[in-house]
């Protein structure tokens, strides 16, 4: 049996410690062999095919497209009561945008009530087209008949 020194040389503090070896060797580089490239060929092609069976799956027993057919004679008949409603109501009216809505509201502040539906027509913005228009989704409830 040798002497442990002699088999492990003690390094001194003048010489430098040896460093490992990172590089790999040229044999010992990543390869694939035939057998693991056939099996990553297998995976692909399973991948594969289940993307197209579910593309296809998807084209063919997809539920039919539901059409909603509309009628414009079943529109909302929505009414809006001229000496109470507010500017937001006014404006659920076709042809009513926020500035015509806020004048009305604030005319019937200012000069009172309407007397009538035709009284409307009496606040800036709103003509006899317009008022036409708008009239079968008025009512006054309040006012003379």
């Amino acid at each position: 049996m040798g002497n442990i020194e002699s088999e492990h040389p003690a390094a001194t503090p003048d010489s430098p410690a040896p460093s490992p070896d990172l590089t790999p060797a040229p044999d010992t580089a990543l390869t694939l062999t035939r057998r693991d490239r056939l099996f990553l060929s297998g995976c692909a092609l399973v991948i594969l095919a289940l993307m197209t069976l579910r593309i296809v799956s998807l084209r063919l027993l997809r539920p039919p497209e539901v059409e909603v057919l509309r009628s414009p004679e079943n529109t909302l008949a929505m009414r809006v009561e001229i000496n109470s409603a507010t500017w937001v109501e006014w404006m659920q009216l076709e042809g009513i945008g926020e500035t015509t809505a806020r004048n009305i509201v604030a005319d019937r502040e200012k000069r009172g009530p309407f007397q009538n539906v035709e009284d409307v027509s009496r606040v800036r913005g709103i003509g006899d087209a317009k008022l036409a228009a708008m009239r079968p989704y008025l009512q006054c409830s309040d006012c003379d008949k």
